[in-house]
């Protein structure tokens, strides 16, 4: 698997893990993923387990889908703090949904990351500590 599929596989992982039986909390997390970005993050990812040797960049997938989930997570969060009405060229998740149910749509992603990372163990307790430094 080359990095561009790697990267298709990353965006797969997140839509996976953000399909929930509740269907707004599914509309809100997809909206703001189709939103888009570098990606930037997962990339990191990947490069780095390429660089530290590993051959097998689809078991690294989860991590980098996880990665990118805090990210989008802290920027819903983040708009509901500085009132922000517009993100990646669309509107915001607070500007459709409300505060409130940002708030619980950025909450969902955090939950979804924890499931992505859940099988790492020590790396999800490194990947913890970090986003709550």
């Amino acid at each position: 698997m080359n990095t561009a599929q790697s990267l298709e596989a990353v965006e797969q992982a997140m839509y996976q893990a953000i399909d929930s039986d509740v269907s707004v909390l599914r509309d809100a997390s997809s909206h703001i993923l189709q939103a888009g970005g570098k990606r930037i993050r997962p990339r990191l990812v990947l490069l780095a387990c390429e660089a530290a040797g590993g051959k097998d960049l689809a078991r690294v997938i989860p991590v980098a889908a996880a990665v990118e989930l805090v990210h989008t997570a802290s920027v819903v969060h983040d708009d509901i703090n500085d009132h922000g009405v517009m993100r990646r060229g669309r509107p915001s998740v607070n500007s459709i949904w409300g505060r409130t149910f940002a708030l619980l749509t950025g909450d969902f992603l955090f939950t979804c990351v924890y499931s992505l990372m859940a099988p790492y163990k020590d790396l999800n307790i490194i990947l913890s500590d970090e986003t709550t430094a």
